[in-house]
């Protein structure tokens, strides 16, 4: 009989093997006891082999010639594991989305210690998946994985993911939180105005107006609008009404809608004649260039504007504020909706990959073939193993 036995292996597998030929005299066929034992403890490594393909010669005593056998490991195809695909999809999908969330809407405005420590708390976890990912891996390469641990590819790929998830979501959410969420939050805290007449009305008295309806009669007067140009071109326009006194303490403006030179305002809503609405400028930056367009004016047409306040030129401004909050909104949807088809695309072709019949997966060791002649029986079959598993 044949016997092969590995180290750590409880059980042998055993055939008893045959004459591969019939024999031309009557004789009771012998075979010798193979053992087959490892020199050393077995190394899975992962490489480009052909076949493993490791030699016995069995010797049929007065029956046949010398028989090789071949003894191989086969190659085995992995199993999809539902579990590891579906934790691979939603985990990094989830972080995305919640650290998102906060980092883009009022949380962040509200209390950013919170928002902070939360982002914390991710790059921890991402931290303890890539621990578990790298310890994973290194058993699974010395032959300890046991269990779920032999997944150490979906560890990876959870890791690499789940990364990615926590750098898109800080990358996403403050750009969501600075270029949206902030004019809105800014803008809600001001006051608001109806019916202000700028002939009546002097521009300290709205200092705190965030969003001001102006009367029926008040337009822009585009024959005193100029700019000021520094890279960006600053059109600055003033808000007038029928009986102005030279005193000009609104003004409309807008960036890069006019040449600099001459009276070519041509920002926001200004040929249209029901408009009559203004939504207070929020950046710092841009005020003080309006600022310099504004004593242009002054020293070109001879007014005055001791106290301007720039308002763009819209006709709902209300409406105009809610749509910061619903552009942040869209803006949100359409990442954490674009994360997810690209995270399960990832999921799909990581499964594909970890699912093909590869090549080389083999046992980088040697054999030692030694000879036990006890036990030696009549053959009653001439079969032998095509697969001898661990």
């Amino acid at each position: 009989m044949t016997t092969i036995a590995r180290p750590g292996v409880p059980q042998s597998v055993t055939r008893v093997v045959g004459p591969p030929q019939s024999m031309t005299r009557m004789a009771v066929p012998q075979v010798a006891s193979q053992r087959v034992t490892f020199s050393q403890p077995p190394r899975v490594v992962k490489q480009r082999v052909t076949s493993w393909v490791p030699q016995v010669t069995i010797p049929w005593y007065g029956a046949s010639p010398d028989q090789r056998v071949d003894i191989y490991e086969p190659k085995r195809r992995r199993r999809l594991n539902a579990m590891s695909i579906l934790q691979s999809i939603f985990l990094p999908w989830l972080l995305f989305a919640t650290l998102t969330a906060a980092l883009a809407f009022e949380t962040h405005y509200r209390r950013p210690w919170f928002v902070y420590t939360f982002c914390g708390v991710g790059f921890a976890v991402v931290a303890i998946v890539g621990f578990m990912a790298v310890d994973s891996s290194m058993r699974f390469r010395s032959g300890q994985a046991r269990g779920v641990e032999r997944d150490f590819t979906w560890f990876s790929f959870l890791f690499v993911t789940m990364a990615l998830a926590w750098l898109g979501a800080i990358v996403l959410g403050d750009y969501i939180y600075h270029s949206k969420m902030i004019p809105f939050m800014d803008m809600r805290a001001l006051n608001s105005y109806v019916d202000v007449d700028p002939a009546r009305m002097m521009g300290e008295q709205v200092m705190d107006g965030g969003r001001v309806q102006f009367t029926d009669e008040t337009a822009l007067d585009l024959t005193k609008s100029t700019g000021f140009r520094n890279g960006d071109t600053f059109c600055v326009a003033p808000i007038a009404s029928d009986s102005m006194h030279g005193r000009y303490d609104f003004w409309a403006v807008g960036m890069g809608c006019c040449s600099g030179v001459g009276n070519d305002f041509a920002c926001g809503e200004y040929n249209n004649r029901n408009v009559h609405g203004g939504m207070r400028l929020m950046d710092d930056a841009q005020r003080a260039y309006y600022r310099l367009a504004v004593q242009q004016a002054e020293a070109s047409f001879g007014i005055t504007a001791p106290h301007p306040v720039f308002y763009h030129w819209v006709q709902d401004p209300w409406q105009s504020v809610s749509l910061y909050r619903q552009q942040a909104l869209s803006w949100y949807l359409a990442g954490i909706s674009a994360f997810f088809v690209m995270q399960c695309f990832f999921a799909v072709s990581a499964s594909l990959y970890a699912t093909v019949d590869r090549e080389g997966i083999g046992v980088n060791t040697s054999l030692t073939v030694s000879t036990d002649r006890e036990g030696i029986a009549a053959c009653t079959s001439n079969e032998f193993p095509e697969n001898v598993e661990a």
